[in-house]
C-alpha cells in the first residue's frame, strides 16, 4: 500500500508542476572570460534578457551552456583559441539582435547549432580560420546551394577556411 501511495503522490506532483518553463537568468548580461566562469554558468537558466559574451584563451568547452534556449540581444563568440566546436548550445533557438563567431582559431564545426531558427537582425560568421562548413551546424536557418537564409535578418559569412564551405561572400 505505501508503494501505491508513493506513486500516485509523485504523479500528483508532477502534474501540479505543469510544463517545464523558460526561467530567466539571474543576470541580464554575461562576460565569460575563462572557463570557470563558463562552468559556473547557471545549469537552470534558459533565457538570457539581455547578452553573452565569450572570449578568452581557455575557454574549450560550452557544455554548462546546455539549457540556454535564447539570448534577447547579442550573442558574441569571440577569440576562444581553445575552442574547436560549439556543443553545449544545442538548445539554443533564438538570437535577438546580433549573433557574432569570429577569430576563433580552432573552431572546425558549428554543430551545436542545430537548433537555432531565428537571428533577428546579423548572423555574422567571420575569421575562424579552421572552418570549413557551416550549413551542417545551421540547419535552421541556413538550406541550399548556393546558401539561402530564413529566421536571419541579414548575414555575413566570410573569412573563414579558405577552401571550405564556409563563406558566403
Amino acid at each position: 500500500m505505501p508503494v501505491r501511495f508513493s506513486c500516485a503522490l509523485a504523479a500528483l506532483v508532477l502534474l501540479a508542476a505543469g510544463p517545464a518553463r523558460a526561467q530567466d537568468c539571474p543576470q541580464a548580461y554575461y562576460t565569460l572570460t575563462t572557463q570557470a566562469a563558463v562552468d559556473a554558468f547557471p545549469a537552470t537558466c534558459t533565457r538570457v534578457t539581455g547578452g553573452i559574451a565569450i572570449q578568452g584563451a581557455d575557454i574549450r568547452d560550452l557544455a554548462p551552456l546546455g539549457a540556454l534556449t535564447s539570448v534577447g540581444t547579442h550573442f558574441t563568440i569571440q577569440h576562444n583559441g581553445a575552442l574547436t566546436s560549439l556543443d553545449g548550445l544545442d538548445g539554443l533557438t533564438s538570437v535577438g539582435t546580433h549573433f557574432i563567431i569570429i577569430g576563433n582559431a580552432a573552431l572546425t564545426s558549428l554543430d551545436g547549432l542545430d537548433a537555432l531558427t531565428s537571428v533577428a537582425s546579423l548572423l555574422f560568421i567571420r575569421a575562424n580560420r579552421a572552418l570549413a562548413e557551416c550549413a551542417v551546424g545551421l540547419r535552421g536557418v541556413i538550406s541550399g546551394d548556393p546558401p539561402a537564409f530564413t529566421g536571419v535578418g541579414s548575414a555575413l559569412i566570410a573569412a573563414n577556411a579558405p577552401d571550405g564551405r564556409c563563406n558566403t561572400r
